[in-house]
């Protein structure tokens, strides 16, 4: 392949990592905009540090738990029963390979155990992103909540 055939091939692949790596972080976002202020350990737009090179792999961690423990809070508040630590394990899973695979493609290049785990940590990516877009799609459906703040004033007529 000629060089510049080679750099619009990689920019296309740059373009589309970079396109679903935005949509995961949005997914992430949007799941937490829909947790009630009170019940979240993140706010939404702290999920956006990830892009961060190096600071990424630890701010994997903290977002896998906050991100849990915020649908876990929302959920309970509204007194429905779901799985403990929901998404917790596949994130943190996720957080896991993702740092073995950036060890490993730095010292061991051409290792096809290398290409297993990206695999591997591709797989287990997708499946966290899946059950997070799950639990979203179930915050999105939930009744609204009652502002607890006003319902002192629910029942005071209003004088036009």
């Amino acid at each position: 392949m000629d060089p510049i055939g080679a750099l619009i091939l990689g920019l296309i692949v740059l373009g589309g990592l970079l396109t679903v790596t935005v949509l995961f972080i949005l997914t992430l976002s949007k799941t937490l905009q829909l947790v009630d202020i009170r019940n979240r350990t993140l706010e939404p737009n702290q999920v956006w540090l990830i892009l961060i090179p190096i600071f990424n792999f630890y701010w994997s961690f903290v977002l896998a738990k906050k991100i849990s423990a915020s649908i876990s809070n929302e959920f309970r508040s509204r007194a429905i029963v779901i799985a403990p630590r929901p998404t917790y394990a596949l994130g943190i899973a996720t957080s896991v390979l993702d740092i073995v695979c950036s060890i490993m493609s730095w010292t061991t290049r051409d290792s096809p155990f290398n290409s297993f785990l990206l695999l591997a940590s591709f797989v287990v990516w997708i499946a966290y992103w899946a059950n997070v877009a799950d639990y979203k799609k179930k915050l999105s459906q939930l009744p609204p909540k009652e502002n607890e703040e006003s319902l002192i004033f629910k029942n005071i007529p209003v004088q036009h």
